[in-house]
């Protein structure tokens, strides 16, 4: 994901009014994606803390506002398209299909599916 990021955003130069349509469509798909599954954690570290995972999802879309808002000002095109290729696969990555991809599960369902079981 790291190196490919790099040499993805070597290989395109979007002009402004593309970088900024890319960027707000990207912004809505990625909040969107933070509501639905941040904070993306696994069985063996779950954030099952109510407060902590909050807290994580606050600073997930200040970190996709602020990168992005970033990647339109950037004047360097691959800097600024390794911002942009970079939020794209992180949010994808926090997805249910790439967890089932990678074989992964939600440690914070797990956890309360796991907890229920050993209650009944």
């Amino acid at each position: 994901m790291y190196t490919g990021n790099a040499f993805i955003s070597q290989q395109f130069e979007l002009p402004l009014l593309y970088k900024v349509i890319f960027a707000i469509t990207l912004f809505i798909f990625s909040i969107s994606m933070i509501y639905l599954y941040a904070p993306a954690d696994t069985e063996d570290v779950p954030v099952v803390s109510k407060k902590e995972r909050k807290k994580r999802k606050i600073i997930s879309y200040i970190i996709v506002t602020v990168m992005l808002i970033a990647a339109v000002f950037i004047k360097n095109n691959i800097v600024s398209n390794i911002l942009l290729v970079g939020i794209l696969l992180q949010t994808i990555s926090i997805t249910r299909f790439a967890y089932k991809i990678t074989n992964n599960k939600y440690g914070y369902e797990e956890y309360w599916k796991n907890k229920n079981m050993a209650t009944n």
